[in-house]
């Protein structure tokens, strides 16, 4: 919501549709991306625990987090071989 809220300040400080209200367009373009992103991650996550948290999970999605887990133990090994 918040990078909506932005583009409509930014925009209607552009197009001088809010009177008297000057957008700083540094500060407008530096907020955005973090905002988008903030407002993205937490939209994903919600989207795979509404729809993909399976209970009892499936058989993909255990035969995933083994895979997941084995990644994890055994990465150091690879980041210091390469």
């Amino acid at each position: 919501v918040g990078f909506w809220i932005l583009m409509f300040c930014l925009v209607g400080g552009l197009l001088s549709f809010i009177p008297n209200f000057n957008v700083d367009m540094n500060l407008a373009q530096n907020l955005a991306a973090p905002l988008y992103a903030v407002a993205m991650t937490l939209a994903l996550i919600q989207l795979f625990h509404q729809y993909f948290n399976g209970n009892p999970p499936s058989k993909i999605a255990k035969s995933a987090g083994a895979a997941a887990y084995t990644v994890y133990i055994i990465h150091p090994v690879v980041y210091n071989v390469w």
